[in-house]
């Protein structure tokens, strides 16, 4: 019970912690699984980082809930300690049994720390059984917004006319603001990039042009921007990719950071994907088509395509072999 009183002594709120619904079956004196033993699971696991501290495992009751659309973020680097360990982390949870949403577990909540790379990390591992339960990436990671078309102008405005010619100020009202998720925290000169959980940009081919930064997280910008082609790849992998990931659940799909070039291929007119990543070229011509759900990207006032004729196609890599969704 927890009471909180104002300066002069008098009571001003209550608030009761017990928790009615924990079973009486769950006595820590009857559990299988020592700290110890709770400790070296978490070592095995963590294996493939050569600088960690695990820290004293700590018993505790916890009510079971899946974690929904927040995963562990994952890595930039396909063959790094992270992504080794994820792996690892990946195949554990899914050889448990999951109990019931709402089941009280005792569990043995471990903490990992690492460096290079820097991560924190939160375990759980059942008292009983030693399965892992759950694991928590305690790492802070960034929220910005941004302006996209979502999907495009003609659909947006029903205007089949609209072309490059079209003046910008119609083009920049068939923007919408959106809210860009799991942003890389700011680096040591504290503005925000454009890089993330599914998608960083990279520079890759010519023209070779700066990506956006901002220190509050806004990447605003005119239909007709440089900038605004990276918000676009941003916003439509990301959204995809977790997609793949938390609706369909598929894993070992695209389960890393793509990398992307906005403004890439020397300015010719054909965008590529491969296991390396996607690049987008500038169109020219009178039609238009991307590697990626971001196609609108290269139909906007600096192409003379229609925006109705693009079509769009993912292209993904799942273990060296494509795997293609249109």
């Amino acid at each position: 019970m927890i009471i909180n009183i104002t300066a002069d002594g008098r009571p001003l709120s209550g608030f009761n912690q017990y928790h009615y619904d924990i079973p009486d079956t769950l006595d820590p004196a009857r559990v299988k699984i020592g700290p110890a033993e709770a400790r070296q699971r978490v070592a095995r696991l963590a294996a493939p980082y050569r600088h960690r501290d695990i820290g004293k495992p700590r018993l505790m009751v916890h009510r079971y809930e899946p974690l929904g659309e927040e995963p562990p973020k994952p890595s930039r680097r396909r063959g790094g300690p992270r992504a080794r360990f994820l792996a690892a982390v990946r195949a554990a949870l899914q050889r448990r049994r999951r109990p019931p949403i709402g089941t009280h577990l005792l569990v043995w909540d471990v903490r990992l720390s690492t460096e290079r790379p820097r991560n924190r990390w939160r375990l759980l591992v059942d008292a009983m059984t030693g399965r892992l339960v759950e694991v928590r990436d305690q790492m802070a990671y960034a929220r910005g917004r941004g302006s996209v078309y979502d999907p495009n102008p003609i659909v947006t405005s029903g205007d089949v006319t609209l072309s490059s010619a079209t003046p910008v100020a119609t083009l920049n009202a068939q923007r919408v603001s959106v809210r860009l998720e799991r942003l890389d925290p700011a680096p040591d000169d504290g503005r925000l990039h454009l890089d993330g959980a599914w998608v960083h940009m990279e520079d890759s081919f010519a023209p070779h042009v700066a990506e956006p930064t901002s220190p509050i997280g806004r990447f605003v910008f005119s239909a007709t921007s440089q900038s605004f082609l990276d918000v676009m790849v941003y916003f439509h992998i990301d959204r995809f990719q977790n997609y793949l990931q938390t609706e369909l659940g598929l894993l070992d799909v695209g389960d890393s950071s793509v990398p992307a070039d906005p403004l890439g291929e020397t300015g010719t007119g054909g965008s590529t994907g491969t296991g390396a990543g996607v690049a987008f070229g500038v169109v020219s011509s009178n039609s238009c088509s991307a590697l990626t759900t971001c196609v609108w990207l290269r139909c906007d006032a600096r192409s003379r395509c229609p925006w109705k004729r693009a079509r769009s196609q993912m292209r993904l890599t799942r273990r060296g072999m494509p795997f293609e969704a249109s």
